[in-house]
């Protein structure tokens, strides 16, 4: 491949992923999320610990939350609500308990309730436990020494609590499920959890082996102890959606961790009266959310102790209904009638049509919609196999289906159906559907829609089969029906005029003016001209042409008219003018003009429309034109009319909404947010959309290569760096080639087109997992303790597919050739600068940079031994930059192969030890963080790393050749070789263990080193006398 070329697809590469990443972090929708607001001034109060707790935890504090008088009131500490503990997550703040404690307080004081919630949250040092787990388990000690001494607040309380509730956000869900793991916690404490953008399943990145040790333990935990420790333990977990990008939506569901039994997962999309995306932080203070989690919280409350009610079975009830299968109620229903009694009072309308519309501003009275159901016979083979209602009534029980008995005219009773309706977007609009198949209705007769008398607009839309057709929004219309004739519709004829010549718009606006009778014969220049000259600026009518696609029922097309209201006169006169203009035109010339195209009106599909300022259709309410035997009279759109999407997916509790209004083009991204898993492969994502009967739409699906990448940075992304350090190691190993074969290490980007290629490795790991799959083979490599294969954690995600491996080191190997190349250019001009910025320094003075080099060795390893790991990597990759530098300085002074060699070796060490350095930044950063508590990191999974870095680091700077024996080259360069395999196999998902792959390696690039040191000092260079 010639130079220019590899650069090329390198460079397409690097912009496919960059794109996905743009895609990822930027492209999402607004966000929806509405802002909480308080009405008096919050109070953090803090609450003093036991001294034992505090010397124990000095960085970790209690607070309470309060505003105004109640602030005061909760001060003293002799409470008798109901307690509540939120729990920060990873760098979360104890003050964003903000939003959920103020509404909970208002929503008691406005509904009167005679219990309250008492809000705590715990100050956890904002420490970053979802990058280091070496803190989650102090964490989880201190939330449990917090839930002891809440409950000790409420010893003097009529109906004291036995349990709290607890509310985690990210991290701190994970917290909140440990607490059962240790040893002296009761379970009874906390029966009731709520988590927000938790990752349960496991870490957002796996960075860090005490964090995945942790995981797994909790985890395990959970699984094993259901019916046991856990039973009476309720957990409802909440994923973000599109706009979380720190934790991705598959991560948050309970599925296999928690018993489905006791635990309901979803995502902020699909949670009913919410159906909006949170980020990660967003999602403590997003509006829609906080208020449906409220209304769980007030009704999980048992009314006679006021206290969480300790009937698991109900809160569970009362989380599904809430999080998952709202039916438009506020409130959960625990006692639903299943049979309703019809008042014979009221009146009873049979409603015949497939369609069926109602609205009205105001109910007067109640009134019974009867819809008889028809299903197919031998006679007469109607092709309904379901029944969709939806509507905006707001009474409970609205629905149900009966049984007509013979010789009655009307119902006495029926089956309540108003519990399997579903609640639909927008919010606030009330709007919710009820999809019945016939085969659901057993031997009902009739579908009854009680609309009960209410001073609130009422909207209904009964249909037995979906087929719609355009409306425009944001104009008043008049409604009735252009119908396709059938001869026409059939050989897809052109609209002519009465005398068969094509119907120009000019003449068509003519005759609905009444003009144009005798013009026919004029050109339609001339005709334009006129038709201008004659409406003076008036109005303008026009007639569309009669549209082909998606039609009424699937037969009709309609003709729309459209009347402008003049600028220049006043709306009564020109309304006085349109309407009568209008009403001619549709008694006499288009009415013969449909006659004669063998089109007809009818009083249900023809669409006029009125088109005006908003001052002008304020006003037109009173316009009714006559066809046929109907009055048509105007319609309004209010802002909750418009199209509903629902992007359902039938594995998981994700289903995502969206809402746009007419005559706005909705776009609606089609993008799962957890993988497909092995048992669902018979059930596919599918898209509904819930749109108006008397409309037409122009559905366009596009598949989008950007989202396409952002959807792969989105589930793949984290598993990059196995492979950036995959191709590093091989460059390396490339290196030891090079000088087993005598000659020198080549440059950077050479060494990793040369030795990187995927297929170098990759079809011997393929190998060696399908000879794995065998059982008595699996079985040898657990009993010699190997870990399993990182491929079996992503599976068990539902995100392994077999190309993923091909895909992403291709990627990466692409990527590093622009990286290393790019890299290696900085550090040319950058000592370039140094050097003549440096070049007055004397000799003996930079001769003194070995020992240098060799004090900073010995202080990082100090460091890593008695301080932090990590500060011994970060004290080791500065020393290395510095070696670079002075080493491509003296290779562009001194031109010697062996300085080139030495720059090129030292060159990719150097990116192997930045990636060392960001593997282990997390540790470094808590240290860092907890500095003034503690000058140690107690926990600190880097040590070894940074003690072998340290040593290794000594041993290359005070002596930095790099001419080895060969045979000790080709014997690293296997082990090598072995490392990069084993890291494709065990650190893909894994990838803390990539800091002791590299810790390995570089323990493998030592032996050569050790042995030239070692050959030295036994068998020292004869002199020349010698």
């Amino acid at each position: 491949m010639a130079l220019p070329i590899r650069y090329i697809f390198a460079i397409a590469s690097l912009g496919l992923l960059s794109a996905g990443i743009y895609d990822y972090l930027k492209n999402f929708e607004e966000n929806g999320c509405e802002m909480t607001w308080m009405f008096e001034y919050p109070k953090y109060i803090k609450i003093h610990m036991d001294d034992r707790v505090a010397r124990r935890f000095p960085q970790y504090g209690l607070h309470i939350y309060g505003e105004g008088e109640y602030a005061r009131k909760v001060s003293s500490l002799k409470l008798t609500g109901i307690p509540v503990l939120f729990i920060p997550g990873n760098a979360g703040s104890y003050r964003q308990v903000r939003s959920l404690a103020s509404v909970a307080l208002r929503k008691a004081e406005s509904s009167r309730t005679k219990f309250e919630f008492n809000y705590f949250s715990v100050n956890l040092n904002e420490e970053l436990v979802g990058l280091f787990g070496g803190l989650i388990q102090d964490q989880t000690e201190f939330v449990h020494e917090c839930i002891k001494l809440i409950l000790s607040f409420y010893a003097g309380a009529p109906k004291p609590p036995t349990s709290v509730i607890l509310v985690g956000h990210s991290m701190g869900g994970l917290v909140a499920r440990a607490l059962f793991t240790l040893p002296t916690f009761d379970p009874r404490l906390v029966t009731t959890i709520i988590t927000q953008a938790t990752p349960h399943q496991a870490p957002a990145i796996a960075i860090d082996s005490l964090l995945s040790s942790f995981y797994d333990e909790i985890n395990t935990y959970w699984r094993s102890m259901p019916t046991v420790r856990l039973r009476d333990v309720t957990v409802v977990s909440t994923g973000g959606g599109y706009r979380d990008i720190l934790v991705r939506n598959g991560l948050t569901t309970l599925k296999g961790v928690v018993s489905q039994h006791r635990g309901v997962s979803t995502s902020t999309m699909s949670v009913p009266k919410a159906w909006v995306s949170t980020d990660h932080l967003c999602a403590v203070w997003c509006r829609q959310m906080v208020l449906v989690t409220k209304r769980a919280m007030f009704d999980i409350i048992d009314p006679n102790t006021h206290q969480v009610t300790t009937d698991a079975d109900r809160r569970m009830r009362v989380f599904r209904h809430h999080f998952l299968t709202n039916s438009g109620s506020q409130k959960h229903r625990e006692n639903i009638p299943g049979e309703l009694t019809l008042d014979p009072k009221i009146p009873w309308e049979v409603k015949q049509n497939k369609l069926f519309r109602f609205s009205a501003e105001k109910m007067s009275s109640t009134k019974y919609f009867a819809v008889p159901v028809i299903r197919e016979t031998e006679e007469s083979a109607v092709e309904i196999d379901s029944v969709i209602i939806m509507s905006n009534i707001t009474r409970q029980d609205w629905v149900c289906a009966c049984t007509l008995k013979e010789k009655q005219d009307r119902c006495t009773s029926c089956i309540n159906l108003s519990a399997k309706a579903q609640s639909l977007p927008p919010n606030y609009s009330n709007k919710k559907v009820i999809r019945m198949y016939l085969k659901e209705l057993g031997e009902a007769t009739h579908i009854v829609v009680i609309a009960a008398h209410s001073k609130q607009k009422h909207a209904l839309q009964l249909r037995r089969r979906l087929s719609f057709a355009l409306m425009p929004h944001g104009m008043t219309r008049l409604y009735a029906t252009g119908v396709y004739g059938a001869e026409q519709r059939e050989n897809g004829a052109s609209i002519t005029d009465s005398m068969g010549k094509p119907a120009s718009l000019y003449r068509l606006m003519g005759k609905l003016l009444g003009k144009g009778r005798e013009q026919d014969t004029q050109s339609p220049a001339e005709e334009q001209k006129e038709l201008a000259n004659s409406l003076n600026s008036f109005f303008i009518a026009k007639i569309e042409k009669i549209r082909h696609g998606l039609a009424c029922d699937g037969d009709y097309s309609e003709p729309m008219f459209a009347v402008c209201l003049p600028q220049y006169y006043s709306t009564e006169t020109a309304l006085l003018h349109v309407t009568d203009k209008l009403q001619r035109a549709t008694d006499e010339d288009i009415k013969s003009w449909m006659t004669t195209n063998k089109l007809k009106l009818n009083d249900t599909k023809t669409e006029a429309l009125l088109v005006g300022t908003r001052q002008q259709l304020s006003k037109v309410d009173a316009v009714t034109l006559k066809v046929a035997d109907a009055d048509i009279r105007p319609i309004r759109c209010s802002e909750y009319e418009g199209i509903v999407y629902t992007l359902n997916v039938p594995w998981s509790n994700e289903s995502t909404y969206g809402f746009s209004k007419f005559r706005e083009t909705g776009q609606f991204p089609v993008k799962v947010q957890s993988g497909k898993p092995r048992d669902a492969e018979d059930e596919a994502v599918h898209l509904e959309m819930f749109l108006h009967p008397s409309c037409s739409y122009h559905l366009k699906l596009t598949t989008s290569p950007v989202h396409v990448m952002g959807q792969f940075v989105r589930f793949y992304g984290v598993l990059y760096p196995c492979f950036f350090v995959c191709v590093l190691l091989l460059a390396l190993r490339g290196h030891f080639l090079k000088l087993a074969s005598g000659d020198i290490c080549c440059p950077g980007a050479e060494a990793v087109f040369l030795y990187s290629k995927p297929f170098a490795v990759l079809p011997f790991v393929v190998t060696f997992r399908y000879v794995a799959s065998y059982k008595n083979v699996e079985k040898l490599l657990t009993n010699l303790g190997l870990p399993k294969d990182d491929k079996e954690a992503l599976e068990s995600r539902d995100l392994w597919f077999q190309a993923l491996s091909f895909l992403l080191f291709i990627s990466a190997f692409l990527i590093s050739l622009i990286h290393v190349r790019f890299t290696q250019s900085i550090i040319a001009v950058v000592s370039r600068v140094l050097g003549l910025v440096f070049r007055w320094v004397p000799e003996f003075v930079l001769n003194l940079s070995v020992y240098v080099e060799g004090c900073v060795c010995v202080l990082a390893l100090v460091s890593a031994m008695t301080v932090c790991g990590s500060v011994s990597i970060l004290l080791c990759y500065f020393l290395m930059v510095t070696k670079v530098l002075w080493l491509c300085n003296r290779w562009a002074s001194t031109r010697v192969r062996e300085d080139e060699s030495k720059f090129n070796f030292f060159f990719i060490l150097l990116m192997i030890y930045l990636w060392l350095l960001v593997l282990n930044s997390p540790s470094l950063v808590v240290w860092a963080k907890n500095f003034r508590y503690n000058m140690a990191l107690s926990t600190d999974p880097s040590r070894i790393v940074g003690v072998i870095t340290s040593v290794v680091s000594l041993l290359y700077f005070i002596n930095d050749k790099v001419e080895f024996n060969k045979s000790s080259c080709t014997m690293v360069s296997w082990l090598l070789y072995m490392m990069v395999f084993a890291s494709l196999l065990y650190a893909m998902d894994s990838i803390y263990r990539l800091s002791y792959v590299i810790a390995a390696v570089l323990c493998i690039i030592a032996i050569p080193k050790l042995q030239a040191v070692a050959s030295a000092a036994m068998f020292p260079p004869k002199t020349k006398d010698e």
